[in-house]
């Protein structure tokens, strides 16, 4: 894959309005994490020359906002960090892992975490995370309460309070 100082090619994707994350393949291929609001978590792999190879994908309804790609070591899957709606429909944010196929970009599972509390005030976000190398997978995530000036009543009170465990 090109460095910085010596890139050969650039990639747009005009549904999308950043890139979060490129890692490089032992192959050359570039495995990526793009963003926009409506898109949610989509991920694009790319061929040492910038060729679309599969994607982009769109992880939406399973998966939320996408933070953080990483491939690892066996470079047989794609791994998106991040967080969302709970997929059994419901209020708040849990933190969430995908797992992609580096193939075709099929997902193979979308994981879900929480801390528990009230959901309607506790927000679980994930923001990266590392595939190790005896294949378990480390999540780096947080909870905390946020949004304070959008709710109403008890759950304002509560929320102003720091009382997100009721």
């Amino acid at each position: 894959a090109p460095t910085a100082s010596s890139a050969s090619w650039t990639k747009t994707f005009g549904d999308f309005m950043t890139a979060k994350a490129a890692r490089a393949l032992s192959n050359g291929n570039v495995a990526c994490l793009l963003w926009a609001e409506e898109q949610g978590a989509s991920a694009v792999m790319l061929s040492s020359a910038g060729d679309v190879i599969w994607g982009p994908t769109h992880h939406t309804t399973n998966h939320g906002e996408g933070t953080d790609l990483q491939v690892p070591a066996d470079q047989g899957s794609v791994l998106l960090f991040g967080h969302g709606p709970p997929a059994a429909g419901g209020q708040g944010y849990y933190g969430k892992l995908t797992k992609l196929s580096t193939a075709d970009g099929t997902a193979q599972w979308t994981k879900e975490f929480t801390a528990g509390g009230n959901p309607v005030l506790i927000y679980n976000e994930c923001w990266g995370g590392v595939a190790v190398n005896d294949g378990s997978i480390v999540l780096a995530c947080g909870t905390g309460i946020e949004e304070c000036d959008t709710k109403t009543g008890t759950d304002k009170t509560d929320c102003v309070s720091g009382l997100g465990d009721n």
